[in-house]
């Protein structure tokens, strides 16, 4: 006889909602949003075709269904958590999904992790792209860096990077259009990325007198903006401190000396419940070690 399809993933969630008896509190120790919580509710209640729950406006109770799924919830989860530590307590690595944007992940992260590896063996880390716009809950995944913050009951968003925004060529365009300065600027080729507004508002800040901020070739990709700054077909707007190896190097030169200092920067976000897994908190601890 085939086994009957049981909805097991509401069931977590409800022992949760029905300990707290209060959504927003639930949803915060599960790390998702309040509507995904009461969507998950319902799920469940629809299979059972019971309700488990009574609704109010002064909050939530158990009803006797729900008292009962919640005694056998909580031995049932028991069990299985026991048994899930000791196999866990076993020889062997654990998981550690982090993500990043591509062009921070590429140009900062990328060339430190070696250290990470050497110092937690245990963790197998697998380092995801983000490829768009997304809230946490959607990305399955431990660790995000990003740039800006995002602001949820249940995410904890940890300043890790302040950023400059500056204008950078190669030093032999640099060399073809004069010294790094207003002239060289304005008589530049811009190289824009997704947009016109990112040179509009630097040019704004800038002080240059009369720049047109919409001449030049779009790009849709950060790094191919860059690469062809440093091949000398325009100049590009870089973020510092990621583009602070280049600059290092000598592959890129700073075309202006105006640094526009951002509003926001790069953060570190996890669920807030999710420190207490001994790789998160290695993970965000050795990050923000990194930042000198």
């Amino acid at each position: 006889m085939a086994r009957r399809r049981f909805p097991l993933g509401a069931i977590d969630y409800f022992e949760i909602a029905a300990r707290h008896l209060n959504f927003n509190r639930a949803a915060a120790e599960a790390g998702v949003s309040p509507g995904a919580m009461s969507q998950r509710i319902k799920t469940l209640e629809t299979y059972l075709g019971r309700a488990l729950f009574v609704r109010s406006k002064r909050g939530v109770a158990l009803t006797l269904e729900g008292q009962q799924l919640k005694q056998a919830a909580e031995s049932a989860l028991g069990t299985l958590e026991r048994a899930l530590t000791a196999i866990g307590d076993a020889p062997g690595k654990i998981r550690l999904v982090v993500t990043v944007s591509p062009y921070f992940g590429s140009r900062w992260l990328a060339p430190r992790l070696k250290s990470f590896w050497d110092l937690h063996p245990e963790v197998d880390l697998l380092v995801r792209q983000l490829r768009g716009p997304a809230p946490f809950a959607e990305l399955n995944t431990d660790v995000l860096i990003r740039y800006g913050r995002e602001n949820a009951p249940y995410l904890q968003c940890r300043p890790l990077l302040a950023t400059a925004t500056l204008a950078v060529g190669s030093p032999a365009f640099l060399a073809a259009h004069g010294p790094a300065g207003d002239a060289a600027v304005r008589g530049a080729m811009l190289l824009h990325v997704g947009d016109h507004q990112a040179w509009a508002t630097w040019l704004e800040h800038s002080g240059i007198a009369s720049p047109d901020g919409q001449q030049g070739h779009m790009f849709d990709d950060i790094h191919l903006a860059m690469e062809a700054a440093a091949a000398g077909q325009g100049i590009a707007l870089g973020t510092r401190p990621v583009i602070d190896e280049d600059l290092r190097s000598g592959r890129l030169v700073k075309a202006h000396p105006f640094e526009l200092v951002g509003d926001e920067g790069y953060v570190v976000c996890y669920a807030t419940r999710s420190i207490a897994r001994p790789e998160v908190k290695a993970f965000v601890t050795w990050v923000e070690s990194q930042v000198s």
